[in-house]
Parts: C-alpha cells; structure tokens; sequence
C-alpha cells in the first residue's frame, strides 16, 4: 500500500508523488528517490535522507521535534528570493506533503563527496591554509544573511565542505527569522548562558548574535586545537591574552572577547583573512598551558 503525498515549491504545480510505506522509494515526477544517506555518527534520529542523483529528500519520522515554526520557516525561505545571493545556502526547493497536508519533509540540492566542517578540522591532512579559507567563507555567509535571518545552532555538522573546500550550509529547517524567532538550545554557548543578550523573557533566542557566538567558538576551537568551553571564563580569558601574545590579528581577540560581553557581536573578516597559518601550531591551547607551567 502506498502512502500518497504531495509537493509544493518555487515554480512548481502540485504533482502527485508515490510514497512506498515501506520507505524505500520516493517518486517525484519521474525522480526515484532510491538510496538512503546513512549518517555514519547516527547523531540525527528525527528524520531520514533519501537522495536521487543532484537531489536530497529529508524526511521527518520524529515530529515531536518539528515544530509549525520550523516548518513556516520552510515556507518562507522557499518564496525568498534575497536569498539566493548566499549560494552558500543548501536552500529548500519544495516541501512535501502527505494527503492530510501534513508535511513530510522537503527536497533541495544533494553535494556528493563532501565531508562535514567538524571533519575537516580534525583531519590533519588537511592544511591549514584550507582550513582558514572555510572560516574565513562561513563568515562571509553570515555577513551576506539579510538582516532578518538567522542560521541557530551554527555547529561543525551543518556546514559541509566539497572537494573544492568550498562550503555548504544545511538544516534551513533550523533557521529563524526575527518575525519568528525560535528559542533553541544552543550546544556552541552553553558557558554563555549569563549573558543578557542572547536572551529574550528568559528564553535562548536565535539572534545575530548567537550566530556569531556560535562562529566565533567554531574558530576559537580550531586555534585551540580543543573544545574552549569546557574551560571556564576567565582559563578563557586568559588563553586569549597568550593568543595576543602570539601576534594573533588583533581583530581576532577584539571580536572573541566581545562573545563575551553584553555588546552587540561583530566579524572583522579582514582579521580572519590575516590570521599567519605558518603559526598555527603556536596557538594551541596545550601551548598556552605549557607557557604557564614553564
């Protein structure tokens, strides 16, 4: 027995598509969705990715976790067109429907061979001048985001990178807009939790500044060669003053402290792009702590 559903998307009629109950394919007038991306973490259990040749479809199996939000954000970033000059964005093409208009999931554009940012970083094969070039992309993205959207839990797996290191930014679900901003936990700024700004009545709101927050640990853990929020504010703190020390750009320290505080976030994309990569190796924070032992 087949589940019938329904599509809708920019430049799109509605067309009926066969969903199999079985969960082994999915047709979209003529596209067989056959093959399912299997996560090799497994650390996403709400949904499951079907791809067909350039096209992904994510559906949703847990929709406790899927809120009318999420799926009217979809919606709008569908009909938006000041987005596509972020090409960046792995922007949703059509939201799926089943017959009682329940949505599915969504269609977009599926990047073969590609490996997550968190990867990336951790490969050492990888060099450093790569590296900093992804950084210093992901931060033009948050540069070129109309005013009015924000990306969330910005973390090393929903950016992913292509052979070219050129990167891609996935989970549009998880945006919000500041018509409707969402409250998240948000796993990069736990240790940030006492800062007024990231917060509306009490509740973690996406904002700007929780983006480049959430940026700013990304670039932080890549110069530390560890995870820096697991160490207090002030062990921080103190790393930053050893990172100025090293003739890191001093923008970089500007930007980081400001995490920090109850001032508006800021990128200097410049500071980013002058960042010596010969000295990489300097900046770690077992270096830090070996300067204090010495």
């Amino acid at each position: 027995m087949e589940r019938k559903s329904r599509f809708l998307g920019e430049n799109a009629k509605d067309a009926d598509i066969n969903f199999p109950s079985k969960c082994r394919g999915l047709t979209i007038n003529k596209m067989c969705f056959e093959q399912e991306l299997i996560n090799k973490e497994n650390f996403n259990t709400n949904c499951k990715l079907w791809i067909q040749d350039k096209y992904l479809f994510k559906q949703y199996i847990s929709f406790g976790k899927v809120t009318q939000q999420n799926i009217n954000n979809i919606m709008h970033f569908i009909k938006r067109q000041d987005l596509k000059v972020v090409p960046e964005l792995v922007l949703p093409k059509k939201l799926v429907f089943d017959e009682k208009k329940q949505v599915m999931g969504y269609i977009m554009d599926y990047y073969k061979k590609t490996e997550t940012l968190e990867d990336i970083f951790m490969d050492r094969n990888i060099s450093s001048k790569n590296k900093k070039d992804v950084f210093v992309q992901l931060a033009m993205v948050l540069n070129k985001l109309p005013k009015d959207i924000f990306i969330g839990d910005l973390h090393g797996r929903n950016v992913i990178v292509d052979t070219n290191f050129k990167i891609h930014v996935i989970d549009i679900d998880g945006f919000s807009t500041s018509s409707n901003q969402m409250s998240c936990p948000l796993n990069n700024l736990t240790r940030l939790n006492y800062l007024k700004k990231y917060y509306l009545q009490d509740k973690l709101i996406i904002s700007k500044d929780t983006d480049i927050a959430c940026y700013m640990v990304l670039l932080l853990n890549w110069l530390a060669q560890t995870s820096i929020l697991q160490y207090s504010s002030i062990e921080i703190f103190r790393y930053l003053n050893f990172l100025e020390k090293q003739q890191i750009p001093q923008g970089i320290i500007k930007m980081m402290k400001r995490i920090f505080d109850e001032e508006h976030n800021f990128i200097d994309i410049n500071a980013i792009k002058q960042i010596n990569v010969k000295n990489i190796d300097k900046y770690t924070y077992k270096n830090f702590v070996d300067s204090c032992e010495a």
